[in-house]
């Protein structure tokens, strides 16, 4: 697992489709461990249960994640919170987007440092019924990653696919560059060079 975190490019758009919490963790605590100890910075945009079941993983790694927050090298954000600051009507106002970005770029990027994200605002959305604008932030965010070459990781549980269309599901994958699946025990991320076509930006 460490390999393939350890090695992702920037403007990376990765996707995890998970069937239980367990899976969930051991993948993005891969993710981050691998950032933090490549001296990237990390984003971290969830749930306050994830980001609570994530921040005792990495703290059983021996990360200080005080230290790091004070640096800004490992910034955790609320989701639901995130969201409230540029989702108006039910949809994405661009140019908050921007102004949220471009802050967090800001803190993220001092001392030149690279900058990976995880985020699951999308997940809430389409959790909310709101497939266009799940869709429509997925493929905004794709295109600021490839712009400002940051790499970021989406994460939805499958269950939220259930009572949307097969189409909207093949929209997510293909807004991204790359499936990964679940750890097994030897926790060895089972991704089988799984990529979608590039999108067009």
């Amino acid at each position: 697992m460490e390999d393939f975190w350890g090695n992702v490019s920037p403007s990376e758009h990765v996707l995890q489709l998970y069937e239980d919490h367990e899976e969930f963790f051991n993948v993005l605590a891969g993710y981050v461990s691998a950032g933090l100890r490549s001296g990237d910075a990390v984003v971290i945009i969830a749930t306050p249960d994830h980001l609570a079941g994530l921040e005792e993983r990495l703290r059983q790694q021996g990360f200080d994640l005080f230290t790091l927050g004070l640096r800004d090298q490992y910034i955790p954000l609320d989701a639901e919170e995130t969201l409230s600051q540029f989702v108006i009507d039910d949809w994405p106002d661009l140019n908050l987007c921007h102004y949220l970005l471009t802050n967090l770029l800001l803190r993220a990027r001092k001392g030149n440092r690279k900058v990976r994200m995880y985020g699951e605002m999308v997940a809430l959305l389409l959790e909310r019924g709101l497939t266009d604008a799940t869709l429509f932030l997925e493929e905004w965010w794709g295109r600021q990653a490839h712009e400002e070459g940051f790499s970021i990781f989406c994460a939805y549980p499958r269950h939220g696919f259930s009572t949307t269309s097969v189409e909207c599901l093949a929209r997510v994958c293909t807004c991204h560059s790359r499936l990964v699946t679940a750890a097994d025990e030897a926790d060895e991320l089972l991704v089988n060079e799984v990529a979608f076509p590039p999108v067009a930006h």
